[in-house]
Order: C-alpha cells, then sequence, then structure tokens
C-alpha cells in the first residue's frame, strides 16, 4: 500500500505538472505555428522547457524536504530528471506525431494526450529515483513485508582472510 507522504505529494507533482502543460503547448504552439518550425523540432523544444520547468518546481515543493543544498546535488537531481522524464517525453513525442501525422488530430489535443501517456512514468520514476534519499530508501525498506528467510551471517574477519599476525 502506498504511504501517506506518496498519496500527498501526488496531488502536488501533478499541479506542477499541469503549469508544465501549461509550458509545452505553449512553446510547442509558439514554435509550431507562429514561428513556423516543424512539429518534429518544435515538440522536443517544448518538451524540454517543460522538463526543465517541472523539475524546478518539484524540486522546490513536490520533493522539498528531500532537497539537499548545492549546487551537485541540484545537477544530479535535475540529470536524473531530466533522464527519467525523458521516457516521458518520448511517450509524449510518439503520440503527438501519431495521432497528428497518422489520424490528422489537432497538435494541441495529440500534445495533450501524449502528455497524459508520460505522466505516470514521471512520477513513479521521481519519486523512486530522482528524489531518492538514503531515509526515502530505509522507508521503502520498512514498507516491505517480511520473508521467512534471514540473511546469512557475516565474517567477521577481514576482507583479505584471517590476520596472518594473530595466532589461530
Amino acid at each position: 500500500m502506498a504511504s501517506l507522504p506518496r498519496l500527498r505529494r501526488f496531488p502536488k507533482f501533478a499541479l506542477i505538472g499541469a503549469t508544465g502543460v501549461v509550458v509545452n503547448t505553449g512553446v510547442l504552439h509558439l514554435g509550431y505555428r507562429v514561428v513556423g518550425l516543424p512539429l518534429e523540432l518544435a515538440s522536443p523544444i517544448a518538451i524540454a522547457l517543460a522538463i526543465f520547468s517541472n523539475f524546478n518546481g518539484n524540486n522546490a515543493w513536490t520533493w522539498r524536504g528531500r532537497g539537499m543544498a548545492g549546487h551537485g546535488p541540484y545537477l544530479r537531481r535535475l540529470g536524473r530528471y531530466s533522464l527519467s522524464s525523458g521516457l516521458g517525453g518520448a511517450i509524449n513525442y510518439a503520440v503527438l506525431l501519431g495521432l497528428v501525422r497518422g489520424l490528422g488530430l489537432s497538435h494541441v489535443v495529440a500534445n495533450l494526450l501524449g502528455i497524459g501517456a508520460g505522466m505516470v512514468s514521471n512520477y513513479l520514476l521521481s519519486e523512486f529515483w530522482v528524489f531518492e534519499t538514503g531515509a526515502a530508501s530505509a522507508t521503502a525498506l520498512e514498507e516491505m513485508p517480511e520473508t521467512a528467510s534471514e540473511p546469512p551471517e557475516r565474517s567477521q574477519e577481514p576482507r583479505g582472510g584471517p590476520d596472518p599476525e594473530t595466532p589461530a
């Protein structure tokens, strides 16, 4: 069963995602209809800007308690978020092009359907990988059901075997 903090984070994630939908759809429409970029170029630009916008919102609000100070941890989380959201972005891109080119659907409607299709993977990867901390891992392990088998006892000998200087 999902933990209460996870259930409370999802609405925040969805709200930040809604701002990303506005960024994605606005940039897509601006690039495709106003500037005249090909859909195949306007969409990845829109997706990338929405990913960056969503990361900053989620980093500051949704998973605020998991954030670590400093540029290094920020950049590590940004890199992970970009990779994980890339899966959702690829889903979005495929759905968009398939529906526009294959079925003649409006680029705006097709984009919204594509965003929805990628949202679940984005949340799950964010929850369990991007914003994961040692404490979050420990909590996840505590929530796992116990098994009947115990881990094997570890030897107290150093890694290289018994100390040759110490008599047995």
